[in-house]
């Protein structure tokens, strides 16, 4: 399936807040394409101890000559290259070809390792773009304090 008609993407990013407002007019605090884990002590760990980032993803989308409905999905992968299962859900687009459509999503990522991780969308099974998150590591070696 080729997208030369439409429906095209116009944006899609990370950001820790997503506001909408009464008037439905989005603001994207804090646009994140890397995320910094950092580990304090005497004797951090030489590895990344896995967490989970907690953000919203922002997709729009322009109609086109694109009516009805499609499947919007996405598949993580991970630095080692190894997938996760596709998820998905259905979007469906007006009869305007002007006409935005904003795909919101609160996100809870598991973060198993350093790296770029990278998030493919598709629609209806084509992919359409993708958006890398790096995930840093930084270990700081403090010496223990001296006891008072």
């Amino acid at each position: 399936m080729v997208f030369d008609q439409g429906p095209f993407l116009s944006s899609a990013l990370f950001c820790e807040k997503l506001l909408v407002e009464q008037d439905n007019v989005k603001s994207a605090i804090r646009i994140v394409d890397v995320v910094t884990m950092t580990a304090e002590g005497p004797d951090p760990p030489k590895e990344m101890a896995p967490f989970v980032y907690e953000g919203s993803m922002l997709m729009r989308f322009i109609a086109g000559a694109a009516r009805g409905r499609y499947e919007l999905g996405m598949t993580i992968v991970n630095p080692d290259s190894t997938s996760r299962e596709r998820i998905a859900r259905d979007i469906e687009f007006g009869d305007q070809p002007e006409q935005g459509l904003d795909v919101v999503t609160s996100l809870k990522i598991r973060f198993a390792m350093p790296g770029t991780y990278w998030f493919r969308i598709d629609l209806n099974g084509t992919q359409i773009t993708q958006i890398p998150m790096r995930v840093d590591y930084v270990r700081v070696v403090k010496p223990p304090r001296p006891p008072q």
